[in-house]
């Protein structure tokens, strides 16, 4: 009579543990199978556990070589060295070194407001050197 009541006590305990195991295995299989880092998810989906070994190794080398190159880069960075080389060239201009680009087009209602000599370089019409006249305007 004294084993029955420890057997649901034992029971409980087991399934508890069970459980718990449970968890673990779920987390480890959840945290494995969606991290980004390729060696872990290979290991842990490995069929064999050569492959698992292997892939551990290859992890762990990958991972060696990283903070190797991590440690050398911050000493490099943290030793502050200045190498600062700075030349300017020039070369001969020939004159006139000027040049007038300019984007904005020139509206033609405006061109009689020009300078005579500029109408007559940008070959504008006589139509528009002159002010229209109103009456003018009104005939046509």
């Amino acid at each position: 009579m004294d084993t029955k009541r420890r057997r649901p006590v034992e029971v409980k305990r087991k399934l508890a543990e069970r459980s718990e195991a449970k968890k673990e295995f779920c987390f480890a299989e959840y945290m494995f199978s969606t991290t980004g880092l390729q060696g872990p998810g290979k290991m842990w989906e490995a069929p064999y556990k050569l492959l698992k070994v292997l892939w551990l190794l290859a992890f762990l080398a990958a991972f060696g070589v990283m903070v190797i190159q991590l440690v050398e880069l911050f000493k490099t960075f943290f030793s502050y060295p200045i190498k600062t080389s700075v030349t300017l060239g020039f070369s001969p201009l020939t004159l006139p070194a000027l040049t007038l680009c300019n984007v904005n087009p020139i509206r033609l209602s405006r061109a009689r407001d020009l300078p005579c000599q500029i109408q007559d370089v940008l070959k504008i019409d006589d139509q528009y050197k002159h002010p229209v006249r109103p009456s003018a305007a009104l005939s046509l």
